[in-house]
């Protein structure tokens, strides 16, 4: 099978080459190539398929949480993972249309200083609320309009130089 002889051939072959049949073998083969995968291509269940056969068996490899398309995996990985280091790597890495309010959340109770890599659209006053009492200097990355007088008293009384962001 061309997978298991020469993988740097999948990984060089340009997007209109491949289909759909070949990206799922692929896949099938080594989670890891959902990477190369046209958007066109990937499915639900290959990207289930990859993240089984690479973070499914070892909860250190994120080789393919930037291919993902599906919020609840990303969940899956926020809600298993406890060290800031990999929450902050995991979000850096991560496809910003994966990160729902609930994804987002999850991730801010475990690292507060990931809030900054949260697209607007998923800082809700409850994310933006974990976010500030995790990590009071984290209230710049709050939205103007989310920022609450309560949530500013906190941030500037826990740090009297954030003063600077409270409207």
């Amino acid at each position: 099978e061309i997978f298991a002889l020469e993988p740097e051939l999948f990984y060089n072959l340009p997007d209109h080459a491949k289909n759909e049949e070949m990206c799922r073998r692929a896949v099938g083969h080594d989670g890891s190539y959902l990477q190369y995968v046209p958007e066109k291509w990937k499915t639900p269940e290959m990207s289930r398929e990859a993240f089984e056969r690479t973070y499914g068996k070892d909860k250190t490899d994120f080789s393919v949480i930037s291919a993902l398309s599906d919020p609840a995996l990303v969940l899956q990985v926020f809600r298993e993972q406890d060290d800031p280091q990999k929450i902050h790597r995991v979000m850096s890495v991560l496809n910003r249309r994966l990160v729902t309010e609930e994804v987002a959340l999850e991730a801010v109770r475990k690292d507060a200083g990931v809030l900054y890599d949260i697209p607007q659209t998923a800082i809700t006053p409850l994310v933006a609320d974990t976010a500030v009492r995790g990590d009071p200097r984290m209230i710049q990355w709050v939205p103007r309009e989310l920022r609450t007088a309560d949530l500013c008293l906190y941030a500037e009384a826990t740090h009297p130089e954030l003063r600077v962001y409270v409207p």
